[in-house]
């Protein structure tokens, strides 16, 4: 049966959050509650009179549907008359970036073909890149050039990257990231390591074959899924996430395996997906968006990894009152699998021929916009952390970047993310009426994580640990704050 479709839902959640980003003025209060219920009840009635549930719509209109009728009307953020809205962090637009890096993935396959091609057979294993063959160091100008030209456009809009749409963000960094010396080299190799294995899985699947499928294409790139595949036409489209550059042979062969409908392969491809290679890929990922690495670095292989342990990365959401984990009460559970083969990056770093994209210019706005982002309506997140840094941590806790996130959150307050070093509270906390003291507690939670990292107790991963909890109780106002959660008087 075909999924229940009610067009401009989404449209509706998106307008709901930005409106909720913004503050709600006092006088519209009244007609934003009626217009969120009456969307809710609007919906319920269509599902009633098709004969469906509204868990039968599409997921995007289903996830739109649930985040309206779960929104806590009662709890709004208010914006106090005559004040403007704050300027949107989402409302610059570049256009067709993310095609243009849709067409840079297409000529990357087409070089690791060539370079599968070289070694023989397609079949064979992959040859690696030589650095300075100039195949590639025509795709890295020519991701340098998209990305210095996406950055010259912000800049003349008076803005930054980091305020892009996220698909438009991640574009750009990933072309940056691409530009710099070395990783195209290993992004290459391990898109052809991947074609390799691929190719013959393909050949073999009856499945496919039945659907008209005849082409594999594979992108490596920032998205939200270790491993994904889709069909398209006569193509079956393989993704995989970013953080897989580099990998071993054996993580890589999983991964694709596991595209092609091997789901027992996952563990080891989530094992390496908490493994101190992924997080550094990643954190240089993120990194170009917040002035991080040095000119001409690059990623290490997995053999060049460093020390960081997988119980080492990121920390969980805090959540809000009525959660029925509790407070911060989410636990995740990955064990650590030493991976000691190299994967198909290449040892040497080769000549820096490209440096940073308008390196300095693009940190610069990196540590404005953060800047921006720490503070908020009512609540500065950079007097928080000094607050808690002074009473909790004796003044020396190193700065983390901190930020408010984007959108209202009904229930996650806040997250620690190790790799790129960022405490993110949700602008839920941006409110007249959320005490100070709850905002230090959430700061203070999320730098424990910072503080005590992510502890590994028989083969399971563990942030809320004893010690995390004894050093959460210490916490000056931890009796208003556990009042104020349970949605008590402070």
């Amino acid at each position: 049966m075909p999924a229940l479709r009610i067009p401009g839902l989404v449209r509706t959640m998106n307008n709901v959050r930005a409106q909720l980003a913004a503050g709600i003025p006092a006088a519209d209060v009244d007609a934003f509650r009626k217009h969120v219920r009456q969307t809710v009840d609007d919906v319920e009635q269509i599902s009633r009179t098709r004969m469906r549930q509204p868990s039968d719509l599409a997921s995007p209109s289903y996830r739109a549907f649930q985040f309206l009728k779960h929104l806590d009307l009662e709890r709004l953020p208010i914006r106090p008359d005559g004040a403007p809205p704050p300027p949107p962090l989402h409302g610059f637009y570049i256009a067709n970036l993310v095609s243009i890096c849709d067409g840079l993935h297409d000529d990357i396959l087409k070089l690791a073909d060539a370079l599968a091609d070289r070694g023989g057979s397609r079949q064979a294993p992959a040859a690696r890149p030589t650095p300075g063959d100039p195949r590639l160091e025509a795709l890295r100008a020519r991701l340098a050039r998209e990305a210095a030209e996406a950055e010259a456009i912000c800049r003349d809009g008076g803005t930054s990257p980091l305020n892009l749409p996220i698909r438009t963000r991640r574009a750009w960094q990933w072309a940056r990231f691409l530009a710099r010396p070395v990783n195209l080299d290993v992004h290459v190799a391990t898109v052809a390591a991947a074609a390799a294995i691929g190719r013959p899985l393909l050949a073999a699947d009856r499945r496919l074959h039945e659907r008209g499928v005849r082409t594999l294409t594979i992108r490596l790139y920032h998205s939200n899924t270790l491993v994904g595949g889709r069909v398209e036409a006569d193509t079956y489209g393989l993704r995989l996430h970013q953080g897989l550059m580099g990998a071993p042979d054996a993580v890589i062969e999983a991964a694709v395996h596991a595209a092609f409908g091997e789901r027992w392969r996952m563990p080891a491809v989530q094992d390496y997906g908490h493994s101190a290679a992924f997080h550094e890929v990643m954190a240089r990922l993120e990194g170009v968006a917040h002035g991080g690495g040095a000119d001409g670095a690059a990623v290490r292989t997995a053999g060049q990894a460093t020390g960081q342990t997988a119980a080492q990365t990121a920390a969980p959401m805090l959540r809000l009152p009525g959660s029925a984990a509790g407070v911060g009460a989410v636990e995740h559970r990955e064990a650590e699998r030493e991976t000691a083969r190299k994967g198909p990056g290449i040892g040497a770093e080769g000549d820096a021929l490209i440096r940073d994209v308008d390196g300095d210019a693009a940190d610069a706005w990196a540590l404005q916009a953060a800047s921006l982002r720490a503070t908020g309506r009512h609540h500065d997140l950079n007097a928080s952390f000094d607050r808690v840094n002074r009473s909790y941590f004796g003044g020396m806790m190193p700065r983390p970047t901190l930020t408010w996130n984007t959108t209202f959150t009904r229930r996650k307050l806040g997250h620690y993310d190790l790799h790129t070093d960022t405490v993110m509270l949700s602008i839920t906390l941006d409110d007249p009426k959320v005490p100070g003291y709850v905002v230090d507690f959430v700061m203070y939670h999320e730098l424990l994580h910072k503080r005590l990292g992510v502890h590994a107790v028989n083969g399971r991963r563990r942030m809320h640990t004893p010690e995390f909890r004894k050093a959460e109780r210490r916490f000056g106002e931890w009796k208003r704050v556990e009042k104020w959660m349970r949605g008590e008087a402070g």
